[in-house]
């Protein structure tokens, strides 16, 4: 395609971009329908139990999701709609060696659900376990019913807060790498503590 007509280039009629639209709306249409009520996350996790074979790596689905396109998708899409839910909540995951997973509660059973980045592409998992009493959960049914941490709004109002002062000092004449320099300072520091101490209980 010559430059010259890049500018009258219609996105939205090539049938390569309308065909990605399309995966993607399903995708979404999918997400929602998983997380419209506890149904699903029941069957589906019974399904891992079932076809799930437990390993020392502790990703007992590891396995499964590559062998199974449909299992693989649906593993997917249940950790990205958590990881929506949980970051508007100001919820985050636990690291892991080259990945990522939540702890979701559901009943009397605790899952661990993230993805793991090895060699290819990442692959996603749902490993079911005993409940813990030192980890912190998200329960599925909070997530089924939009609840809302009442910690957000305080949450909300003090980053604003935070926000405000720095432009505050920015505008007062506080040098930009200054600035960068004492907040990157502090939150090592707390990084610091974290690791040594453990992360603070989460708020609700």
């Amino acid at each position: 395609m010559e430059k010259n007509n890049l500018k009258n280039y219609d996105i939205e009629n090539d049938p390569f971009y309308t065909r990605i639209a399309e995966i993607k709306k399903k995708k979404e249409e999918k997400k929602a329908l998983m997380f419209s009520s506890t149904d699903y996350f029941e069957l589906f996790t019974e399904q891992i139990v079932k076809q799930g074979k437990k390993y020392q790596s502790g990703l007992s689905s590891y396995f499964v999701t590559r062998s199974n396109p449909c299992m693989f998708e649906n593993t997917e899409l249940l950790y990205h709609g958590i990881d929506e839910y949980a970051k508007r909540n100001y919820l985050y995951p636990t690291e892991c060696d080259f990945g990522t997973f939540y702890h979701i509660k559901y009943k009397d059973a605790g899952y661990a659900i993230g993805f793991y980045n090895g060699e290819g592409p990442a692959t996603f998992f749902c490993q079911k376990n005993k409940l813990d009493e030192r980890l912190d959960y998200i329960d599925f049914v909070d997530i089924v019913n939009n609840y809302k941490y009442s910690s957000v709004d305080m949450i909300n109002r003090e980053l604003e807060h935070l926000s405000s002062l720095v432009s505050s000092l920015y505008d007062a004449g506080v040098p930009y790498e200054a600035l960068n320099a004492t907040l990157t300072k502090s939150m090592n520091e707390i990084r610091c503590h974290e690791e040594y101490y453990g992360k603070k209980k989460v708020l609700k």
